[in-house]
């Protein structure tokens, strides 16, 4: 039975002779080099492969491809892996290694910053990808994007044949191109300075179309005329755009920039919390009101706005709205509160507006949980041994569920130690301010520790009780974090209870 493409993994195979010649001779291969082919699907391109390099290593995600894949080559020095590549360790190579690929359309951006940015990147990398994407990965400055910034800092960017989409099979939608990159022999960014160079690129380029003095200020909180002091400083026109600045314009400003916070004449609009440290791994960020709200009340619906509001805070923490998984909740008579979710790269935002859930889990690294809150309490779990993250939303109704404790179970029954999984709890209305709208649990001990009858009903401490749901389960005190900010009184925050009930801020978790 012939084997059928799978639309899922974007699966476009190319047949043409001349063309898997051109693309196995532009990464000049030689006996002693060795190959990571991305995708081989058929394996096409990898007997042109074999047939002038040392080795190859074929990593593919399709298990019945790859389970058919050695039988073609026998005696061949290949080497088959039944794996995503984005979970591949490019360490199990010989340095100088060369990557050679029919890249699949949707994670290209994916595939490039993983090899650029490796321990131990590829020499030469050879792709035929989008020839939208190739134009843009070569672009000089004028027509920079993220994307260029992010391939040339790293390597020597060429483009190579157009390949037309007939010569596929299926025929994609648009034409392709090959792509040769080519390692500099020094990275134009020292690892020390990765992450605050592309905060701040991410951050210029986070308004389409708008002036650098505009979009810097929202991507980094500062006011304008900081910025244009900034700029000044770096010898930029305030009026500059983000695609016109070179890489060395780029790492002029970030000079300024740590030399002027260094000085403490960069003062920014953050909250304190903003960026939470629970884990050296996890990155865990809080939006504020003055990134607006998060929140689009009605169900499947996403207004153009607030979606701007949830990349635009993404961006300013160094996250991609299109890898996250935005979580919403739902209330009605109907509902559980309980529903746990496991989620991945396909869950995100770049496939599905939203996914419905009271807690979503994922072990995918890159892949970023967005929770939008006011007063209830958005809880993240991490265990870092099985490099599992849960990310949960305890309100009235869930905390009697309990889905915290649900949560935890699951953990640990799929391998995590109870004493080494990690929590933070988010801002939240404190008990002062949580009334419950129903509550028959009055007389149980366990809960009058957690909560007071006032007037207007009684009044429950989430985090409290939360809290000693994860001491229950065996977590270590230590490992435990609650955030002490109030919703209702904080002037950062939105409530549903007081002050600024408008809108909604938004916990984002992602596994680095």
């Amino acid at each position: 039975m012939a084997l059928q493409n799978k639309k899922s993994l974007g699966q476009h195979w190319l047949k043409d002779p001349d063309v898997l010649v051109d693309i196995a001779e532009a990464a000049e291969l030689n006996p002693d080099d060795t190959v990571l082919e991305i995708g081989p699907g058929l394996g096409t391109l990898t007997s042109r492969l074999l047939a002038r390099a040392g080795r190859v290593v074929a990593v593919e995600f399709d298990e019945g491809l790859a389970r058919k894949l050695p039988g073609q080559f026998p005696g061949k020095h290949l080497e088959v892996i039944n794996q995503d590549i984005l979970q591949f360790d490019t360490s199990s190579l010989p340095a100088g290694y060369k990557a050679v690929a029919n890249v699949p359309y949707y994670i290209t951006s994916k595939i490039i910053q993983l090899l650029s940015e490796s321990p131990n990147p590829p020499s030469v990398m050879v792709l035929l990808v989008q020839k939208e994407v190739a134009e843009r990965l070569a672009a000089e400055p004028g027509d920079y994007s993220v994307l260029a910034v992010a391939a040339q800092v790293y390597y020597h960017v060429e483009l190579g044949a157009v390949v037309p989409a007939e010569l596929f099979t299926p025929p994609p939608k648009v034409d392709s191109q090959v792509v040769v990159m080519r390692r500099r022999d020094t990275s134009r960014v020292s690892v020390a300075d990765r992450a605050a160079f592309f905060r701040l690129v991410k951050a210029g380029f986070s308004a389409k179309r708008k002036k650098l003095r505009s979009s810097l200020s929202g991507g980094l909180h500062l006011d304008k005329t900081v910025v244009e002091g900034l700029l000044t400083e770096a010898d930029i026109a305030p009026d500059a755009r983000a695609e016109d600045l070179s890489i060395d314009q780029w790492l002029t400003l970030l000079s300024k920039y740590d030399k002027m916070k260094r000085q403490g004449t960069i003062k920014t609009n953050m909250t304190p919390e903003r960026t939470i440290a629970i884990a050296p791994n996890l990155l865990l960020g809080l939006s504020s009101k003055a990134d607006g709200t998060m929140l689009d009340r009605a169900i499947g619906v996403h207004d153009g706005s607030i979606v701007s509001n949830r990349t635009t805070f993404c961006q300013s923490i160094g996250v991609d709205y299109g890898d996250t998984v935005y979580q919403r909740i739902v209330y009605g008579d109907n509902r559980t509160y309980d529903l746990i979710c496991e989620v991945d790269a396909g869950s995100t935002t770049k496939y599905t507006s939203e996914v419905v859930a009271d807690a979503l889990i994922t072990r995918t690294k890159g892949v970023a949980l967005m929770l939008p809150v006011a007063d209830c309490v958005a809880t993240v779990a991490y265990d870092p041994g099985t490099e599992t993250l849960a990310l949960l939303h305890l309100g009235r109704h869930s905390t009697l569920t309990p889905l915290l404790r649900r949560v935890l179970t699951k953990m640990v029954s799929e391998g995590a130690k109870a004493e080494d999984i990690i929590v933070w709890m988010s801002p939240n209305a404190h008990a002062s301010h949580y009334v419950m709208e129903y509550f028959d649990h009055a007389d149980d001990p366990v809960w009058q520790d957690f909560c007071v009858q006032e007037a207007d009903g009684y009044h429950l401490d989430l985090q409290g009780y939360n809290r000693h749901v994860c001491l229950n389960h065996g977590l270590n005190p230590d490992h435990i974090h609650t955030s002490p900010i109030n919703t209702v009184t904080s002037p950062n925050c939105f409530s549903h209870s007081a002050g600024d009930t408008s809108g909604r801020f938004a916990v984002v978790a992602m596994i680095q």
